[in-house]
């Protein structure tokens, strides 16, 4: 109801609060917080926390020969969200990993282990994911997933498993 305004408030660059005061020869920012009972720092938006990520597995994935193709790593950060990347070894580089796969094989997680369970007439297990795997291997059976969870089913996982009990 006021129509001459006496003190604008607005958001600036960087989510910063902006204060414009229209009295007279106008105030000082430190003048108008003073008057708010606020410090100049409470007009700065509250620094955001740096996410912080853990590794808690690595898993990898190797061909039907057993040769290392990529890995899939889990990290979770201090809020418990998980978050996964994957990489490959470096050709040139003898123990370093390039972060992204490119045209590497998407092969099944454990695939070795798939084909000999699958020449044995065993039954595999198919899961969402490899730490599910890996816990369902621990009981003594055989169990796999694709590398990038179960809306990514390729032909090379339907291949690889043709013919199995699944």
């Amino acid at each position: 109801d006021d129509e001459n305004p006496s003190l604008s408030v607005g958001v600036g660059n960087e989510e910063k609060i902006l204060v414009t005061c229209h009295r007279g020869q106008g105030c000082s920012v430190d003048q108008v917080c003073q008057a708010m009972g606020l410090k100049v720092v409470d007009l700065y938006p509250p620094k955001k926390e740096e996410r912080k990520l853990s590794l808690v597995a690595t898993y990898d994935y190797r061909d039907e020969k057993g040769q290392l193709l990529f890995q899939k790593q889990r990290f979770v950060d201090q809020w418990g969200k998980k978050t996964f990347r994957q990489r490959r070894p470096d050709p040139v580089n003898k123990g370093k990993y390039i972060f992204s796969l490119d045209d590497t094989p998407k092969i099944l997680y454990r695939l070795p282990d798939v084909l000999h369970a699958k020449s044995l007439g065993e039954v595999i297990w198919l899961v969402e994911g490899e730490k599910d795997a890996d816990n369902l291997v621990k009981l003594g059976l055989c169990a796999t997933t694709p590398p990038n969870g179960a809306g990514k089913w390729l032909d090379i996982h339907t291949r690889a498993l043709e013919g199995a009990q699944v």
